[in-house]
């Protein structure tokens, strides 16, 4: 199946290295590099994946895995050889560390598969599915996937409308960009309350494509406790104060007065929600009424010489799709349905409470065969449906 790669090992097990052998080995770690090569003209993305085993004897084996990135990507998550989740996330590492145009250009098509990959192994489908749905023979679905047919638009398109996703997430990279600093709302002993203080490492953030534009940034909510914990704030950079109403979300940036005497024109960045008083005074309140801290940083003593309004905050988890969602898919139309007859339910019910008290004992009589039977109906649902249904 995967002919273009190259597995060895850089120190064979005495026992062999079969996985029966290499079931006495502990994996301890693993490395992983993306390089780019040109190769007639075209720039193709290689990968090198070494997994470093130990014995009872505490030896080091190493395994080598290298090959075109599909090829590799694929390999890895389809045999299991390492952590599936773990595993992607040091890939998507890789990525920014070594292969930085594919992040920092917009609109760069994929220069590797493993986002096709990942939508069809990842959220309750997989490639023999793919293969039946879309009537291909299952070889043909195959190289698509691992990387060694291109995939084209015509593809993607036919691909897309089973995935029930968007032709654009199969054939582009996400749009991403930097998250440059965190800040918490709360009061600790290594910070200010609301101060957006500057990240140590580099960390990227894929951004909804509906609000990209190249000067889109980022900063994470590091806020243990609060509501807005682990959100992230999109704003656009300004070059000073854009259009914020009273009671918006925005992002401020106030002068720092320790750094004029030695000549530098720094700013301290603060989170917050934006206020203009009679008279003209600015005030930046705390985003969380929970706060004891409720005022981050007015105007006072310093005036605030940028603000940009938040246009985005975004959980994390938005952007996944958990492992069900091609079977909610699948069964959406029976799921609308039962929404739909919980909604009949408590109409139901409320006319039902209503005839009670007016003791109109036929209407009463009328509404409660009427909810049997609606209830009737939403039993109907398979048990495997009921877990999407809240009643």
């Amino acid at each position: 199946m995967y002919r273009n790669i190259k597995i060895f090992w850089s120190k064979k097990p005495k026992f062999g290295t079969s996985l029966l052998a290499t079931s006495d080995l502990t994996l301890d770690r693993f490395e992983l590099r993306l390089d780019q090569v040109i190769k007639n003209k075209q720039l193709i993305i290689t990968a090198e994946v070494k997994i470093f085993f130990k014995d009872k004897k505490n030896e080091e084996f190493v395994k080598n895995i290298q090959g075109g990135a599909d090829t590799v990507y694929a390999y890895i998550l389809e045999y299991n050889v390492l952590d599936a989740d773990l595993f992607r996330k040091a890939w998507k590492v890789a990525k920014e560390k070594n292969i930085k145009s594919l992040t920092s250009i917009p609109f760069q098509t994929t220069k590797t598969h493993e986002q096709f990959y990942d939508h069809v192994n990842s959220f309750g489908m997989n490639a023999k599915k793919l293969a039946e749905l879309a009537k291909k023979d299952y070889a043909n679905v195959f190289r698509d996937l691992r990387g060694t047919t291109e995939l084209t638009l015509n593809k993607a398109k036919e691909y897309a409308e089973i995935l029930k996703c968007d032709p654009v997430d199969l054939l582009f990279e996400p749009m991403q960009t930097q998250i440059w600093g965190t800040v918490n709302i709360h009061k600790t002993n290594d910070n200010t309350p609301g101060e957006i203080i500057d990240c140590k490492k580099e960390k990227f953030t894929v951004v909804p494509r509906e609000i990209y534009k190249p000067n889109i940034a980022c900063f994470k909510i590091n806020s243990p406790g609060s509501y807005l914990h682990n959100k992230k704030a999109f704003y656009y950079r300004t070059e000073g104060k854009d259009y914020a109403g009273n009671n918006d979300l925005v992002m401020v940036g106030v002068k720092d007065q320790t750094m004029k005497d030695l000549e530098i024109d720094f700013n301290r960045w603060y989170f917050g929600i934006y206020q203009v008083e009679l008279g003209g005074r600015e005030v930046l309140y705390n985003p969380d009424p929970f706060a004891k801290e409720k005022i981050i940083v007015t105007s006072d003593k310093q005036p605030f010489n940028y603000v940009a309004p938040i246009v985005l905050l975004l959980d994390p988890s938005s952007l996944k799709k958990n492992s069900e969602y091609y079977e909610q898919i699948k069964n959406y139309a029976a799921i609308t349905n039962q929404y739909k007859i919980i909604q009949n339910l408590r109409i139901i019910a409320k006319q039902l409470q209503e005839a009670y008290y007016n003791q109109n004992r036929a209407e009463e009589k009328k509404l409660k065969q009427l909810y049997q039977q609606e209830l009737e109906d939403l039993d109907e649902v398979p048990n495997y449906l009921k877990k999407f249904i809240m009643r």
